[in-house]
């Protein structure tokens, strides 16, 4: 038998971890590797720069108050591009977002033993880039590391260790000095939406 399988109840369910044991025999190296590319497929749809001023206006007329822009402002904005200086007209989503982020995942196992002790290790990494194009290169990163280890102390006695541990580490662009949250990009956007 080269597994081990643990039972853990949460509130009703039942969770079952297997977990690969060492065999007897050579060493033995697994490495495997892939990467590849993933794509986000839905933004939130924003208005430019003409379509704000026109629902800003129609909002204050709503309100029983005058209109801010005037139709030839509205229309300077449309035909206007990122870099008019009195009326610009930029698509901050594409400046700031691109839409694909690269993804690469690679693992390490060595098995191997003897009758007397057996022993697996696993080495996992799992690298994620970010679609954002500002700032610092965002990336999140986990490493996952498992082992396990048999012996027999005598012909009575035997001794199993597991250990399992995990770190994750990411990093996300910093705007502005001074911020105290763990996620600027995320509360960058989620005021950016509204």
């Amino acid at each position: 038998q080269n597994k081990v399988v643990t039972n853990i109840v949460l509130s009703g369910c039942i969770l079952n971890i297997v977990l690969k044991r060492g065999v007897s025999g050579k060493p033995t190296v697994k490495v495997s590797a892939e990467c590849g590319i993933g794509r986000v497929d839905r933004f939130p749809e924003w208005v430019d720069a003409a379509g704000y001023a026109y629902y800003y206006n129609i909002s204050r007329l709503n309100a029983g108050k005058s209109a801010t822009f005037t139709n030839n402002d509205i229309r300077k904005y449309s035909s206007a591009g990122a870099y008019d200086q009195f009326y610009p007209n930029v698509d901050w989503r594409a400046e700031t977002l691109g839409q694909i982020k690269p993804y690469t995942k690679s693992t390490v196992a060595l098995s191997g033993g003897t009758d007397a002790l057996s022993y697996n290790v696993h080495f996992g990494w799992v690298r994620e880039g970010d679609i954002y194009k500002v700032g610092e290169n965002a990336a999140f990163n986990r490493f996952n590391l498992s082992t396990g280890l048999e012996f027999f102390v005598n012909e009575n006695i035997k001794v199993d260790v597991n250990v399992r541990s995990s770190i994750q580490i990411s990093r996300q662009p910093i705007f502005g000095t001074g911020t105290k949250s763990e996620y600027p990009m995320h509360d960058l956007l989620q005021k950016a939406a509204g």
